[in-house]
């Protein structure tokens, strides 16, 4: 008899699943082909999520946790508004995948499915932690609900150029360095009051 890890399969599965969510679309995406791409059989998608929304949620968790992951150590150091642009340009790059389901599939499933914590995921475990790793670069703000404001307009920003710059970089045409730069230079000097 053999022997399943279950948490390998499960991340094999979410694997190919950000593969079919990130080509076809949540809506044009279907479980079995989501299961032929992880080499199983349609049934055995269900043994390890309820339904297709909730395999694009844990896609969506696997992503921000892989990204939360390594950004840790970048606001804790020198520079960190711009090493975390650059950080951001370069994860999504070596991951367009990745970039497809946060940057662009997301925010249509949060629509479809409002009562989905996919979209939070994002803002609230990344806001959260810019929030606290920036707060000394950043320009000086009163309030946390304005820091807050501050850095989701941010957020939405870089993800904006991150979205032109990967795909379509005929209208973005700057180095990640430069991207970053920029981006940074802006922050600074923002005026929230």
């Amino acid at each position: 008899m053999r022997i399943i890890d279950k948490d390998r399969k499960e991340r094999e599965i979410i694997e190919a699943a950000i593969e079919v969510f990130s080509k076809r679309g949540y809506e044009k995406s279907s479980v079995s082909q989501i299961a032929e791409r992880a080499g199983i059989a349609t049934g055995g998608i269900y043994n390890y999520f309820k339904n297709k929304e909730h395999l694009f949620e844990q896609c969506y968790t696997f992503i921000t946790s892989e990204f939360a992951r390594d950004i840790k150590q970048i606001t804790q150091g020198e520079n960190k508004i711009y090493n975390t642009v650059l950080f951001t340009l370069n994860f999504f790059k070596a991951n367009p995948s990745f970039a497809r389901i946060v940057l662009l599939e997301t925010k249509n499933f949060a629509i479809r499915f409002p009562e989905s914590r996919a979209l939070n995921i994002w803002h609230h475990q990344i806001a959260e932690l810019i929030m606290r790793g920036f707060r000394d670069e950043l320009p000086q703000i009163s309030s946390r609900l304005k820091h807050r404001f501050y850095v989701s307009l941010m957020l939405g920003g870089v993800e904006s150029v991150i979205v032109f710059w990967l795909f379509r970089p005929e209208l973005m045409r700057l180095s990640a360095e430069e991207i970053a730069e920029h981006m940074t230079n802006l922050l600074k000097s923002g005026r929230m009051e």
